[in-house]
């Protein structure tokens, strides 16, 4: 296309001679459809993806019998999907996704015999899924649905649960409800299921009806779903992403989840299981990326054995009923960016091996038992340089804080908060060296000494907590600083004015 508007060429005297029509990913083009886009009768591709096109899509759109794919995603397009899209019996690819459209799906679309990929997904639509949409359309291999307002149940087995070619269903992010059809666990095609943030109810079908070989991915968080963790998963060899958080799943938390090794995404926070310990079998999947059992009633001590997954990044252990102290092997991690364990009731010291975790960004170990000197612990933090988030509160950490270890710290704190602990003496004027750091929250310990007029020289510091501990003096404010800090706490000291 050479940016002549499509208004002024869709009806021109060679119109006859396009059978397809074809825009670059990032053309200039800026217009509105032309209403007379059904003259192009011999169109059978229309792609005009990402196109900044706005309006409306013409009723016209209808005539072109020839089209067999229909491309307007990532544009400005707003109004209805046109009933008449259903005439389009040729039609294979229907993607219409990131725009502003809005209405109900047209039941219309049922006519679409020969469609194999429907992506609607990222619009305004509403209302409920026709009953008798995918009545007529056994080819669809793809369905995106996802990120509407749609609503009410997922029709039954004439529908979704009727695609045998079904290879990816996503319908994320909606307000759709109720038990889904079984047959959506019954399709031996069907790679990926992306269900989370609905409303969706019920059990998941057990082993006699759960028959999904090529399953890869499986998103069901933000939900109810109720019962096990569906035990038919344990024949889903390809499985990479298990995703079942912000549910109601109940029973144990599986042993056999550790022999589907192909997993890179392990998330089950947020559900009502039994009380039991994280299994060790656990360890056996070496591929994973991410593992979250946050609150998810897991007791006990952490397994060591976790050491052993090297390409972890993200292990969500949190507000649990953990008990004994913090494994050692932990630190074999070397990928790992996100240690969560806070609110457990972990005893003991933090490893020293925790300090050969170079690529950790967040550790937040806070509200747990742990004791020790803060030194120490701060000499083996200042060896991850990429930490951003440390969180060591409500805890028993004694001693002071060592200017050269605070000042060694990562220059890319932003979070150092280490209230409710034991900490005495001052605050170090190295603090300072911490240029990055936005929250600083010392409250609830010991601390006696004046504030370091370092801490004014901060110039991102933006929440300042040292309440609640034995500080004396005068309040070193500078006017520099008032425009940057948000909250300053400073009360139940001994400070003068």
């Amino acid at each position: 296309m050479d940016g002549t508007s499509f208004c002024h060429w869709a009806g021109g005297s060679n119109v006859s001679l396009l059978s397809s029509c074809q825009s670059a990913r990032h053309s200039p083009l800026q217009v509105k459809l032309s209403r007379h886009l059904g003259n192009l009768s011999f169109l059978s591709l229309l792609n005009l993806t990402n196109t900044s096109i706005s309006g409306t899509i013409p009723d016209d759109i209808g005539r072109l019998r020839r089209l067999k794919r229909l491309e307007l995603g990532d544009n400005a397009l707003s109004g209805a999907i046109p009933a008449t899209i259903g005439n389009l019996t040729t039609l294979q690819v229907l993607n219409l996704e990131l725009n502003h459209l809005s209405g109900a799906i047209p039941s219309e679309l049922k006519n679409l015999h020969n469609l194999v990929v429907m992506n609607i997904q990222t619009d305004y639509l509403i209302g409920s899924i026709p009953n008798d949409l995918f009545n007529s359309t056994p080819l669809i291999t793809q369905l995106l649905l996802g990120n509407n307002s749609l609503s009410g149940l997922v029709p039954g087995c004439n529908c979704i649960g009727s695609l045998r070619n079904l290879e990816l269903l996503v319908l994320q992010r909606n307000n759709l409800a109720g038990p889904l059809p079984p047959g959506i666990f019954n399709m031996s095609a069907l790679g990926i299921v992306a269900l989370a943030t609905n409303g969706f109810t019920g059990h998941i079908p057990s082993n006699q009806s759960f028959n999904l070989p090529a399953l890869e991915w499986l998103s069901l968080s933000q939900n109810s779903f109720s019962g096990p963790v569906p035990p038919g998963l344990a024949a889903c060899p390809l499985l990479e992403l298990l995703a079942l958080p912000a549910n109601s799943f109940e029973g144990a938390v599986p042993a056999w989840l550790g022999k589907l090794t192909n997993l890179k995404i392990l998330s089950l926070s947020w559900n009502l299981f039994d009380a039991g310990p994280i299994p060790a079998a656990l360890s056996n999947l070496t591929m994973l990326t991410e593992l979250e059992l946050s609150i998810a009633n897991r007791t006990g001590a952490i397994p060591a054995e976790l050491g052993q997954l090297q390409q972890l990044s993200r292990l969500s252990i949190a507000e649990n009923q953990l008990t004994g102290t913090i494994p050692p092997p932990l630190g074999n991690m070397s990928g790992l960016a996100d240690l969560q364990l806070l609110e457990n009731m972990l005893v003991g010291s933090l490893p020293s091996t925790i300090g050969n975790l170079n690529s950790l960004v967040v550790l937040d170990i806070s509200q747990n038992r742990l004791d020790g000197d803060l030194g120490i612990l701060l000499s083996t933090l200042s060896k991850c340089g990429n930490l951003t988030t440390l969180s060591i509160g409500s805890n028993h950490f004694t001693g002071n804080l060592p200017a050269n270890y605070v000042g060694n710290l990562s220059s890319q704190l932003q979070i150092f908060s280490a209230s409710g602990n034991d900490i005495a003496g001052g605050i170090p004027a190295t603090i300072s060296n911490l240029t990055s750091l936005e929250t600083l929250d010392l409250s609830e310990n010991q601390l006696h000494s004046v504030i370091p007029d370092a801490l004014m020289t901060m110039e991102n510091l933006k929440v300042l907590d040292l309440s609640t501990n034995f500080m004396f003096g005068p309040i070193p404010i500078r006017p520099t600083q008032i425009a940057v800090l948000e909250q300053v706490i400073l009360s139940h000291n001994q400070l003068s004015e």
